[in-house]
């Protein structure tokens, strides 16, 4: 797995509470053709542990859980370190 070159050597949290990159995000759900409601149901048949409303506190800018990014990651097969958004520029 390659690391992007802006995150070389920035360490990424992996505890507390990161915000997340919403336009990729929802890209991302864009691209499977799911509704927020679709994708809950989605990560839910898969054992992957990500609510609705977690999805919507993701698209919408808000901070969630390390967690959840890491299990958002997971179901669309992505480094997690994708969708944190940087402190410095506001995006990934």
């Amino acid at each position: 797995m390659q690391q992007d070159p802006e995150r070389a050597g920035r360490p990424v949290p992996t505890t507390g509470r990161v915000f997340l990159v919403s336009e990729i995000l929802k890209d991302l759900r864009s691209e499977k053709l799911q509704s927020q409601e679709e994708m809950a149901f989605s990560c839910s048949d898969r054992k992957i542990r990500v609510s609705i409303a977690s999805i919507k506190r993701a698209e919408t800018g808000k901070p969630v859980i390390y967690r959840v990014a890491r299990e958002l990651a997971r179901y669309f097969d992505v480094p997690v370190q994708k969708l944190i958004r940087s402190e410095r520029s506001g995006t990934a």
